[in-house]
């Protein structure tokens, strides 16, 4: 539900917003090796990486004494949380229902229900989402498990997700409402995502410089 102070923050305290076109972003996403953390941020349209892009105090407090002095920093944030989710459910997007007081979490197994956790669904989806929308979220799923340390097989955890985190002071609801779109857009056509294999696999931290390529 939006609040009644839902404009008391205004996106110029962030980053400038540009979009590149979708072959430009598809050139990105592939020199990155399908990985979302290895685009460069002049790449990226809507960041939903990171759970605080404004971690300085006194740059929070310039916020807050800028605007009216209804407006409550924290509550915003849980606000626009809940608002992205509601409208995700509404369209009968696969999320997880009990959400979080930073993020929303797409449930990939049933995003895309013909991608087996052999080939990381998660991946797929976070690459899938920037290419077709310019928005970034991060995976959390098999690629963030790891491999059993005494097997060396892939973890398969219970959930495969893509985690789509609300940053502190940036986005307004208008860009709340691109993300949902956005996803809402790509779950249409979540039949033509295909799966990944390794790329390159590195032996500690795979989910921040690991690479992949498409599974034809």
């Amino acid at each position: 539900m939006k609040s009644a102070v839902s404009d008391c923050y205004e996106p110029k305290y962030g980053e400038p917003l540009r979009i590149i076109p979708k072959a430009q972003r598809e050139q990105a996403i592939k020199r990155a090796g399908y990985n979302t953390f290895l685009l460069k941020p002049k790449e990226v349209y809507i960041d939903l990486l990171i759970h605080n892009k404004i971690n300085n105090n006194k740059l929070k407090k310039d916020i807050t004494n800028s605007q009216s002095s209804n407006c409550n920093y924290d509550k915003y944030r849980l606000e626009q949380v809940e608002y992205l989710a509601e409208r995700l459910e509404k369209a009968s997007i696969p999320i997880i229902s009990s959400g979080g007081g930073h993020a929303v979490f797409l449930d990939a197994k049933r995003f895309l229900p013909n991608i087996p956790q052999s080939q990381f669904p998660a991946q797929a989806l976070a690459a899938a989402l920037y290419v077709d929308s310019g928005v970034r979220g991060m995976e959390r799923g098999t690629v963030f498990a790891g491999r059993d340390s005494t097997t060396g097989k892939e973890r398969t955890p219970k959930l495969e997700l893509v985690k789509l985190t609300i940053p502190q002071g940036i986005y307004t609801y208008a860009h709340l409402d691109y993300v949902a779109e956005a996803i809402m857009s790509l779950y249409k056509k979540r039949n033509e995502i295909k799966g990944f294999k390794w790329e390159y696999e590195p032996k500690i931290l795979r989910f921040f410089t690991g690479r992949f390529s498409v599974i034809e």
